[in-house]
């Protein structure tokens, strides 16, 4: 898994999070193929419906979360309910490649998430908590005592099938409990170069995860330098805890050209963030 695209949706991104009071009087482009669904719950027609809303110019991002939003408060029809997390999962991941800032457009599907708080406890693989899990590693929203308990404690079920999504969103709750740095530093070790990068750049705050995201800023390998400096760029100001490495980066006769030039920019832009 990957938060950065080097394309980015930087529109939808704008939309998303600089005209959230937009005029919400506009139709999501996502209402008539889940109203349709609603009436009929003909999948095909709904597939084929949604594959003509996506393929839409993105100009009703606040629209569309919104609309998508309360069919999931909707419990009547569980299958409208479904597909709408899907899609703003999609959305929520698709976002998070352009900003690390909190989206708050999505509050009101963390609050449906945590009415259904006892089943995701009953069961960690339900959707109620790989919801929970998306909407804080993507969104970047915090959740419950009780959901943060969930979101440790189903690291140990067999069936999760998302596990980079909670240890980022494990990495991404402020404060961070004891219990979650305990199972980031107990699995850090197994990371590979990308989750390292894409998981512990959420975690910077910590001397401790700051040491370990280290190695791959300080790696020999200038690939995996350029995707580090990547991830302090994309989190902004909760990157300066790295500034001192990068400074001391700086220093190194052998870095590379690219990647040098790379720590420049970066150093500028996070001294510079808010």
């Amino acid at each position: 898994m990957t938060l950065i695209r080097s394309n980015g949706i930087l529109i939808l991104t704008a939309i998303l999070v600089t005209s959230i009071a937009a005029d919400l009087d506009a139709e999501s482009r996502f209402a008539t193929p889940f109203e349709n669904l609603r009436r009929t719950h003909d999948l095909g027609t709904f597939g084929e419906e949604m594959q003509k809303a996506l393929d839409q110019p993105t100009t009703n991002g606040p629209e569309d979360v919104a609309y998508l939003a309360d069919v999931c408060s909707d419990d009547k029809d569980e299958l409208l309910q479904d597909k709408a997390l899907r899609e703003l999962e999609v959305l929520a991941f698709e976002i998070a490649q352009s900003t690390a800032k909190p989206l708050d457009a999505f509050r009101p599907v963390m609050a449906v998430s945590e009415k259904h708080i006892d089943e995701a406890l009953a069961k960690p693989s339900s959707k109620w908590a790989g919801t929970l899990a998306w909407l804080t590693a993507f969104a970047g929203l915090q959740p419950s005592p009780r959901a943060i308990s969930l979101l440790c404690r189903a690291l140990d079920d067999k069936d999760n099938r998302m596990t980079d999504v909670f240890l980022i969103a494990l990495a991404r709750l402020s404060p961070r409990p004891a219990e979650a740095k305990r199972i980031l530093l107990e699995r850090a070790p197994a990371f590979d170069r990308d989750e390292r990068v894409q998981i512990l750049a959420f975690a910077l705050d910590d001397p401790d995860f700051l040491a370990i995201f280290a190695k791959s800023l300080e790696s020999t390998e200038a690939w995996e330098q350029r995707q580090a400096i990547k991830y302090l760029v994309h989190i902004g100001a909760s990157a300066k805890p790295a500034l001192e490495i990068l400074y001391r980066l700086q220093q190194r006769p052998d870095l590379d050209k690219e990647v040098a030039a790379k720590v420049k920019t970066a150093i500028n832009q996070i001294e510079s963030s808010k």
